[in-house]
């Protein structure tokens, strides 16, 4: 899977120096100002990462973060600020919607390396869900063998192990069916089962 970033900023030089420095290494949208990259976050894509400068005119970045946690709650926000503010910074991490806090200017390696940070951060979170949804005890119907899931909606298991993990159901039988199923061939195939 390629991972989207988003980077926002209020300034169209800071959003065109790194679009040109990590065009190469980054699957990277730019949005100029909260509005554009509320649009973008809502309607456009999944954003593994977003990047926000913490002014940004009315809307401050952790205002703006928050909103995005909201929207996509697995998304790893990063702050970029030129404000090397302590409480700032703080208040952003303990505030639980960041998961790093850059200054500007950042060099260039420092911040791909955040990037790429976050980028594992999200994929774990996202091998996390992907536990979770595996885990507890499943209600199977004792008859068709089909599993409620937790909006009590009944499902064939093939279908309930593709929507709940990566992976693909194939079929075949299994010994005890094909000598049940097919008495008359089964001491010739036995061995290949």
């Amino acid at each position: 899977m390629e991972h989207k970033i988003l980077l926002v900023d209020d300034e169209v030089t800071i959003l065109s120096a790194y679009s040109r420095i990590f065009r190469n290494k980054f699957n990277m949208e730019t949005a100029l100002g909260v509005d554009e990259a509320l649009e973008a976050i809502q309607f456009k894509s999944k954003f593994s990462v977003v990047i926000s400068d913490y002014e940004m005119g009315k809307v401050k970045g952790i205002e703006f973060l928050a909103k995005v946690k909201e929207l996509s709650p697995d998304t790893v926000c990063i702050m970029l600020t030129g404000h090397a503010d302590f409480t700032v910074a703080m208040d952003a991490l303990n505030e639980g919607n960041v998961f790093r806090f850059l200054t500007k200017p950042c060099d260039s390696k420092v911040f791909e390396k955040v990037i790429l940070d976050g980028i594992k951060q999200y994929e774990l979170i996202m091998a996390d869900k992907e536990l979770a949804q595996l885990k507890g005890f499943l209600a199977m119907c004792c008859n068709c063998k089909k599993i409620r899931d937790g909006k009590g909606e009944w499902h064939t298991i093939e279908s309930y192990i593709e929507t709940h993990s990566t992976a693909q159901v194939s079929h075949s039988y299994c010994p005890d069916c094909v000598k049940s199923l097919y008495p008359d061939i089964y001491e010739e195939i036995k061995e290949e089962l």
